[in-house]
């Protein structure tokens, strides 16, 4: 009876970085190479995560040179598929130089030049350790016998240009598509009751200003994301709107807002609402770039507003100012 044959000793536990990296520099098989040289990797990524302080000794220095060389001179027969001699050498010297920079004291690895190589040498390593994730892939499909003809892009019609019919990669469900009008319509509503919100919170004397472009700048939202306005919120909305423009007008004209101002930021927001309220046949049928004009208009008519609470606040702080200037000088 023949004896089996006994697995090749190792120096090194795994996981860890010189495990992994011993037994890559000397396996054989393919992918036995990628998976060790792999471990390796990360587990030296690990070495410097933020916090940690591990140091190498000259020893382990000396050792990680060996070993690279080695697990380059067995990976280079292999001849791995995307992972070219170029990358496999690239990367393992920069091992080599993240092992060099282990073994520094840590206050000598502080300095932004040292922090630099490491960072180059870490993009080195990710580049390989990606080079034989996809060789692995590789040589589990060719191991698998997964030869599967994959259909030409033409046949898809990706290359006929923008307005050309393309093949959906996944149909979705009707399920599916319920459940997004679904959440469609929940965010509708709950847009149309924060604007409703803004407008009414616009019926105080102190501010009215701030909610009321707020109000406008969520309609915008609503016209943008292309949701349609129920007559219940459009009249519910109108009428919030309307009572937010009589205070805005008694407090704001004409001392912060000339009268011919405020009659054209009345007149280019109303009719928002007839906007919103049109059906969505009709809807299919606007450019994007007039919905994007109307949407640009309100927000400039809602900057208008807004502008009024600032100078009438800065007026506020400016008289504060001079009051107490006065106090002080008298």
């Amino acid at each position: 009876m023949t004896k089996p044959n006994d697995p090749a000793p190792f120096a090194y536990a795994i996981p860890s970085f010189l495990g992994f990296l011993e037994r890559a520099a000397g396996a054989s098989d393919p992918r036995q190479f990628s998976f060790d040289l792999i471990g390796a990797f990360d587990e030296l990524m690990l070495l410097f995560r933020p916090g940690r302080s591990f140091q190498f000794s000259e020893g382990q220095r000396q050792t990680i040179r060996y070993f690279a060389h080695r697990a380059f001179e067995a990976g280079r027969p292999l001849e791995l598929a995307g992972c070219g001699v170029d990358v496999l050498d690239r990367g393992l010297r920069a091992v080599v130089g993240l092992g060099d920079a282990l073994t520094l004291p840590e206050e000598e690895r502080d300095g932004p030049s040292q922090r630099q190589r490491e960072r180059v040498f870490m993009r080195a390593v990710k580049r390989l350790r990606h080079a034989l994730y996809a060789a692995q892939i590789a040589i589990d499909e060719e191991r698998a016998g997964a030869d599967v003809d994959l259909p030409p892009l033409r046949d898809l019609r990706q290359l006929a240009g923008p307005t050309a019919a393309v093949l959906p990669f996944r149909l979705e469900t009707r399920e599916a598509v319920e459940r997004r009008e679904a959440r469609r319509a929940d965010a509708a509503t709950a847009l149309w009751k924060r604007s409703t919100d803004c407008f009414r919170a616009a019926h105080n004397l102190d501010d009215p200003a701030t909610p009321y472009a707020a109000g406008l700048r969520s309609l915008s939202e609503g016209l943008a994301a292309g949701f349609a306005l129920p007559m219940h919120d459009r009249i519910t909305i109108g009428i919030a709107m309307l009572s937010a423009q009589w205070v805005l007008h008694r407090v704001f004209v004409p001392t912060y807002l000339p009268e011919p101002t405020f009659t054209v930021v009345r007149a280019r927001t109303n009719p928002i609402l007839d906007v919103l309220e049109t059906e969505a046949a009709e809807r299919a049928q606007w450019h994007p770039d007039w919905v994007a004009g109307l949407c640009a208009d309100l927000e400039r008519q809602a900057n208008v507003i807004a502008n009024a609470a600032h100078d009438r606040a800065y007026e506020r702080a400016e008289l504060m100012v001079h009051h107490l200037i006065a106090q002080q000088a008298g």
